[in-house]
């Protein structure tokens, strides 16, 4: 893991590189240009994670990812 001058930074290199095909040096441009060159993105991009975690499921007839209890 990279050590930054920022425990903060570190953290979320670390969580971005959990995702599939994105490494460290990936992972740390992700960070950097969320915090340095769209500072509204870290707060687009919590709450679009947590619409995803709130209210996607699978539907219950066919498992693809949905909106509602059924897709259409």
């Amino acid at each position: 893991m990279s050590n930054t001058s920022s425990k903060y930074l570190d953290k979320a290199v670390l969580a971005f590189k959990n995702l599939p095909g994105v490494g460290e040096k990936s992972a740390l441009r992700f960070v950097l240009h969320l915090v340095k060159n769209r500072p509204y993105a870290c707060e687009e991009l919590i709450s679009a994670i947590s619409h995803l975690k709130d209210h996607l499921r699978d539907c219950q007839n066919c498992g693809n990812l949905s909106d509602h209890a059924l897709c259409s």
